[in-house]
């Protein structure tokens, strides 16, 4: 979908709405979108897909509701799944 929306966008030429959206605009979008990235991968991360089967409508809810979800299921975080992501997650931004 989003290959297609650039497909289409870079064939009517509309590269010169970067020029005319503000930088302050533009970085404050993609902190937004950066956000909501990290907060959709804090479930599967933290091993908490199958709790969020049972629970229901966490997979495709608001950001709101994972992060609601994540707070009152900090207890069954799966430990070894959490390390890993997290040591990954480490490692990739000290050798960045």
């Amino acid at each position: 979908m989003a290959g297609a929306i650039l497909l289409i966008a870079g064939s009517a030429r509309l590269g010169f709405l970067d020029n005319v959206l503000s930088r302050p605009f533009l970085r404050g979008f993609i902190s937004a979108i950066g956000i909501v990235i990290l907060i959709d991968q804090l479930v599967p991360e933290l091993g908490l897909t199958a709790r969020a089967a049972e629970v229901g409508g966490v997979s495709h809810g608001s950001c709101a509701a994972k992060l609601g979800f994540l707070f009152t299921n900090l207890s069954h975080v799966h430990g070894l799944t959490a390390g890993v992501s997290m040591g990954s997650f480490a490692i990739i931004m000290v050798c960045r």
